[in-house]
């Protein structure tokens, strides 16, 4: 008897924790999130130039994410806060590096966190303001969004606003050379707030008007521009993060390299009603969409059924191959779930699927012959 088709989709999917994974496609998938609001995330551990993949970048909006160096891009390995190397910007050279094409959550961002480490071999800037990031736009005149910046040792922060530029500059800063520190720097226009964190703690902070300016034309809403200044000096970054979210309060600067997605192994859960007891799934029909994930072990399955629809996982996870290999399950109710299984920085992806089912007997009831009484 042929098996009929059971679409696995995972729009009533349990999600666990929901802070680690998101549905999308209209239920179709299962996706780890990047933790934290974090939408963008660079390393710098390169080998070397600009044409090498040394762009980690969080979330499924940031991929594919094109990096554009200016000749001047280096890389130092003597000298980084975390992992092989640094970005570095010779003083002869001047110009850093540039991201063409912005993640899209950094586009006309009503708030925003920028953190990164830095060290400066000289902290004099001769009174000329040194561009550390900004959100660049072209068109429809040359101008940044929102710029990071240095001088002489004081931080500022610029935003482009509708009521004009608003600036935000520390005073008094006793920043080391040839250290590295801390910087961070958050705005909103949620309460028009805006920040400014050295080492964890608040050094300035102010406020301004209006939104913050950005380009309605694709073609004028690049780049992301990363230590991209004419003044002559040394300078290193390291581990540079954007969160889409105002983190306003003091904090501890991390100490380890971030990990963009969740390695403690969330969990997305779904039942699958057949519609009638002791239903027949064919586990040696299941499969799915997109198996990459499946086969490079980033998603693990366990598998439960009963008629009463009280599911109850226990065993080590399976493969898909291993859970394909399992005898067919009678029940009416089929427990599915998915174990992902990340380093931290590896995205995984649990598409839609399907599974075989036999079709419910029929079965037709022998009537007995009626007996009629005689007159």
């Amino acid at each position: 008897m042929p098996s009929l088709e059971k679409l696995i989709k995972y729009d009533q999917a349990i999600l666990e924790p929901a802070a680690e994974l998101s549905l999308s496609d209209d239920g179709g998938s299962v996706k780890l999130k990047g933790l934290e609001d974090l939408v963008f995330l660079c390393h710098f551990n390169g080998t070397s130039g600009p044409s090498h993949p040394f762009f980690a970048l969080a979330k499924e909006e940031t991929e594919g994410t094109d990096l554009c160096g200016a000749a001047c891009v280096a890389f130092d390995y003597a000298v980084h806060k975390f992992g092989t190397s640094s970005l570095l910007q010779v003083a002869e050279w001047g110009p850093g590096t540039v991201i063409c094409k912005p993640p899209k959550s950094l586009v006309f961002a009503p708030e925003l966190t920028v953190d990164f480490w830095a060290r400066f071999e000289d902290l004099q800037t001769g009174a000329a303001e040194r561009s550390l990031i900004d959100r660049y736009r072209i068109l429809p005149s040359p101008t940044a969004s929102w710029m990071l910046f240095i001088i002489d040792g004081e931080i500022g922060l610029r935003l482009n606003t509708t009521n004009g530029q608003c600036t935000l500059q520390t005073s008094g800063l006793e920043m080391e050379p040839s250290t590295w520190h801390h910087i961070r720097a958050a705005w909103t226009e949620n309460g028009h707030a805006m920040k400014i964190f050295l080492n964890g703690s608040l050094v300035a902070q102010g406020d301004f008007s209006g939104t913050v300016k950005d380009s309605d034309d694709p073609a004028g809403q690049n780049p992301l521009e990363i230590m991209f200044s004419a003044v002559p000096q040394n300078a290193w970054m390291d581990e540079l993060r954007i969160f889409n979210s105002f983190k306003g309060d003091e904090f501890t600067p991390p100490d380890s390299p971030t990990q963009p997605f969740s390695s403690r192994i969330p969990r997305a859960k779904l039942s699958l009603d057949a519609g009638y007891n002791n239903a027949t799934w064919i586990l040696s029909e299941l499969n799915f969409q997109n198996e990459t994930d499946f086969q490079n072990d980033g998603i693990k399955i366990r598998l439960h059924g009963d008629n009463d629809n009280s599911p109850e996982f226990d065993g080590d996870p399976l493969s898909l191959d291993q859970a394909r290999a399992l005898d067919p399950l009678v029940a009416r109710w089929l427990h599915l779930e998915f174990n992902f299984v990340s380093d931290g920085d590896t995205l995984r992806t649990l598409t839609s699927g399907k599974i075989g089912l036999k079709p419910e007997a029929s079965i037709w009831t022998r009537r007995e012959p009626e007996i009629s009484r005689r007159f």
